[in-house]
């Protein structure tokens, strides 16, 4: 990482192997890890606290940083709201338009642009009304503001 400031908060969960002293713990690192010690203070470890304990809170079901897929239309059963919309010069002074989008079973972490081409016509209704009620407003809307699409 470039500096302490953008370096990651807590990693893991990572199995422990053995007990080294009153404050030290040996983990199983993953191979990404092979170069740092395997031995952590206990100040440095957290108890590992399964999502599944939090009935009502969604996490990821997608790996952050994926592409959104291009080979098929986005349509209802992807998509959960639309909470934001840009538009984006092309060449020949063409506009592209992008929403801002929350997906099926994913966390505020996994919201991402879309690209207006990919979303299918089954969802052109609730662009028109989210262009409706925010017209004139570039900003990113709260989720309770958002244009909720029902599930298939």
């Amino acid at each position: 990482r470039p500096s302490a400031k953008l370096d990651f908060k807590k990693l893991g969960p990572f199995r422990i192997e053995a007990i080294i002293g009153p404050a030290a713990y040996r983990i199983t690192l993953s191979p990404e890890f092979k170069r740092l010690h395997p031995v952590f203070h206990t100040s440095l470890l957290v108890p590992f606290i399964d999502p599944k304990s939090f009935p009502g809170r969604r996490g990821p079901s997608v790996p952050r940083g994926q592409i959104v897929p291009s080979s098929r239309e986005l349509d209802a059963s992807d998509i959960d709201s639309i909470i934001g919309h840009r538009q984006l010069p092309l060449q020949a002074g063409a506009m592209t338009h992008e929403y801002l989008v929350t997906w099926r079973n994913g966390s505020t972490a996994d919201n991402s642009w879309v690209k207006g081409a990919l979303l299918a016509v089954s969802l052109h209704p609730y662009l028109e009304q989210f262009h409706t009620l925010y017209e004139n407003s570039s900003n990113i809307l709260s989720a309770d503001d958002s244009i909720k699409i029902p599930a298939p």
